[in-house]
């Protein structure tokens, strides 16, 4: 029996059709399977994602008699409001499939299944623990933390015996708390023609496997253009990074980015050789469970630049392993004026039946902790006044980019909506936190010169 769904793909909806093996199924034709497990599309706003998400569940519907496919949004206002994937599935499916508004599902002739979910909370993927979908969609999944992210993949299997092997579509624009597993998944610092390809990558779990991404932008969404001409005159009206962001999918640069003037190429330097009599310090985020990361530092004393030289970081060691990993990267000619180390560290434990703390033991090994500024508010407000330009037109703080992980995790990190003068706490942020305590007697770049002399003399009466 013949259908008619009034969906007609764009070029690049049909080029994620095309990945997803599904291409020639609206004209009749066969299904294949999918170029690899997990394909990205997306970048720009505009860019007819949406539609593209439900032609892919649409088509195989048809294709695979008696599948289930998952539509996934964080919330579900986000579903069902104006521009939301029901009401224009709908639109779409009127007199083809059976809409179960209770439960959110479409039923297709075919027994296909298309159901649409949401996660607004870690806690809500249980939801889903006894469900399958032999196609996972999530709809701007750079709103979803990695650990939802990869809770929902192990529900990403098959439920009949010829289905289509199981596969997963990622469509989102830059930002939010996702942006960082995003761009690693996709690997999208690399070349805009190399997206397009499969490629292998190392996914947030640190295992290897393929993925592809397929870039869309505005104007590949001409039925949108066309219904709303001034959308890109409205968007570039805003702040300018944020309409680079959204205008041209740049993953650089994000709405809500709580560092939009971090640049790679103007923050990150290869090692160098610096001064041993300029003051050298450090910076310890603790940890067990969440990885621990250390910082070394030096600044020079006639400009205030700081210089992020090192970086060491671990996970599930005590407090003297932690300790001595320290001492032993730390170089015989390094004079450490202090060690910053997360306030947590002074909290009293019961080891062996004695009572002590952290820097008690650290105390042990030879390292003397000082307890780190916590405020976080006014520490990204010292940030930024470090990551602006000095009087040399150069940036008051440096990284070697043998910090790999902190360089990888800030151009992520988000506002935190509750309290837009604080960075988001979200996974896999520990980096920033020991980078955080590192400017803990800081003084703004801002200064003047004279004045930074005089307020950096205390550290230069340390040295001498």
């Amino acid at each position: 029996m013949r259908y008619d769904i009034h969906w007609t793909p764009q070029p690049k909806q049909a080029q994620v059709l095309a990945a997803c093996g599904l291409d020639q199924v609206f004209e009749g034709g066969h299904p294949r399977d999918a170029i690899c497990e997990t394909i990205g599309y997306g970048g720009a706003a505009f860019g007819g994602k949406s539609d593209g998400l439900l032609g892919i569940a649409i088509a195989a519907a048809f294709a695979y008699p008696g599948i289930s496919i998952g539509y996934f949004r964080r919330t579900y206002p986000e579903l069902e409001g104006a521009d939301g994937a029901i009401l224009r599935s709908q639109a779409l499916l009127a007199g083809v499939s059976r809409y179960n508004e209770q439960k959110h599902v479409h039923v297709f002739p075919t027994g296909s299944r298309l159901h649409f979910c949401h996660c607004q909370f870690e806690s809500d993927v249980f939801q889903y623990q006894s469900q399958a979908f032999d196609i996972l969609l999530i709809d701007e999944a750079t709103h979803f933390t990695w650990s939802i992210v990869d809770y929902l993949i192990t529900r990403n299997r098959s439920t009949i015996k010829d289905g289509p092997h199981p596969f997963r579509v990622f469509a989102t624009n830059p930002g939010n708390v996702g942006h960082t597993w995003y761009l690693q998944l996709f690997d999208l610092l690399r070349g805009m023609g190399e997206h397009q390809q499969v490629k292998e990558v190392t996914n947030p779990n640190g295992s290897k496997e393929k993925t592809i991404f397929i870039p869309a932008f505005i104007q590949d969404n001409q039925i949108g253009v066309s219904r709303d001409p001034n959308y890109e005159a409205r968007l570039m009206a805003r702040d300018a990074l944020v309409g680079k962001a959204l205008l041209e999918g740049d993953w650089t640069v994000f709405a809500g980015q709580a560092f939009a003037s971090w640049s790679y190429t103007r923050h990150t330097v290869d090692y160098q050789d610096l001064p041993d009599d300029w003051p050298t310090w450090r910076s310890l985020d603790y940890g067990w469970d969440h990885p621990w990361y250390c910082y070394w530092w030096k600044m020079d004393p006639n400009s205030n630049r700081h210089y992020t030289i090192r970086e060491l970081h671990g996970r599930l060691q005590t407090d003297i392993e932690i300790a001595n990993a320290i001492k032993t990267a730390t170089l015989p000619n390094e004079r450490i004026l202090f060690t910053y180390a997360s306030p947590d560290m002074w909290r009293e434990k019961n080891l062996n039946g004695a009572v002590t703390t952290a820097p008690q033991e650290f105390a042990r090994v030879g390292i003397v902790l000082t307890k780190a500024a916590n405020d976080r508010v006014n520490g990204k407000r010292v940030i930024n006044n470090f990551l602006a330009n000095l009087p040399d037109g150069k940036p008051g703080v440096v990284v070697f980019r043998q910090c790999a992980d902190l360089i990888k995790i800030m151009p992520s990190l988000v506002i935190d909506d509750k309290n837009t003068e604080d960075v988001l706490k979200v996974d896999g942020d520990d980096p920033y936190d020991a980078w955080r305590y590192g400017f803990t007697r800081s003084t703004a770049v801002v200064t003047p010169k004279r004045e930074i002399k005089q307020r950096q003399s205390s550290l230069m009466e340390l040295i001498r």
